[in-house]
């Protein structure tokens, strides 16, 4: 068969239009790229590797976050929500996320940060902001990986000021197909929380996250995550979420979101809810 030369033009800072030789044009995203192979993510036809022989030109370089080399290569979505009324009372909520990630046949990177305020006649009831950035090792033929993650919390309406956390350890890939993914972790982190006297908790780490490809157009992805304090018997967080993402066919790289978040922590003041759930409605952007 004769090999199918392809051209790619840039059309988005992460996809491309692939040209081949008959004339016919395919809308594929870039995943990977190295100086002997390009990775390509096609609705269709799946993941595509292709080498750089098979090129007429150079792939685009993906450019990085606001045109700089921060999170270049990576895929990117921001996700904004916003909801209000008004009369007897008002109330406004206000959520804007930025998630990027990058995968290779050796690591995995995840940067996650959140921003969330609720307002009730004009006063704040609830704000906070997190970020977390995460890298996993992986092992060529192995099912095994490694991990380290590092996370910021900072809460208005918490008993402490900010909270920083950094763990470790090791995961294991029970199930890893196209369409359905599950992974588990096991490790040990540290938590320290300022705005506390002398607070520094040790912690073990288990978890499970999942990802479920529904359809082409939709994703179910869940995770929770148990804390126990090695410092307190008995004492332990929790922190538990389930998002439902749908494209909207109609517009290339948008979609909507439907999520819930919970975060349950046993040692809390008494003026302070120990269980804290929040559910919204997102439009995501991929950019």
């Amino acid at each position: 068969m004769a090999l199918l030369l392809i051209s790619i033009s840039p059309s988005t800072a992460r996809t491309a239009v692939i040209t081949l030789a008959n004339g016919d044009k395919l809308s594929a995203e870039i995943i990977e790229e190295t100086d002997a192979h390009v990775v390509l993510e096609h609705p269709v036809l799946g993941r595509v590797k292709m080498e750089r022989s098979q090129l007429q030109g150079p792939a685009p370089e993906p450019a990085g976050l606001l045109g700089t080399n921060f999170l270049k290569a990576w895929k990117r979505r921001f996700e904004l929500g916003i909801s209000g009324s008004s009369g007897n009372t008002s109330e406004q909520d206000f959520r804007a996320a930025l998630l990027a990630t990058r995968e290779t046949d050796e690591l995995r990177w995840r940067f996650d940060s959140r921003y969330r305020v609720q307002k009730s006649d004009h006063k704040s009831t609830s704000s906070d902001f997190t970020a977390a950035l995460s890298r996993d090792w992986l092992f060529e033929g192995s099912l095994w990986f490694t991990f380290a993650a590092i996370r910021f919390e900072w809460d208005q309406f918490k008993d402490w000021d900010n909270r920083v956390i950094g763990s470790g350890g090791v995961g294991y890939e029970f199930v890893e197909r196209e369409d359905f993914t599950l992974r588990g972790r096991a490790g040990a982190g540290l938590a320290r929380r300022s705005g506390v006297k002398d607070d520094l908790i040790p912690e073990i780490l288990l978890g499970l996250e999942s990802s479920w490809q529904i359809s082409a157009a939709q994703e179910l992805r869940w995770a929770t995550a148990f804390f126990p304090s090695l410092d307190e018997l008995g004492e332990y967080r929790s922190v538990s979420s389930l998002e439902w993402v749908v494209s909207l066919d109609e517009a290339d790289g948008i979609s909507f979101k439907l999520g819930l978040e919970n975060e349950y922590e046993s040692n809390v003041s008494r003026d302070t809810e120990a269980n804290d759930l929040s559910y919204y409605g997102a439009l995501v952007f991929d950019f």
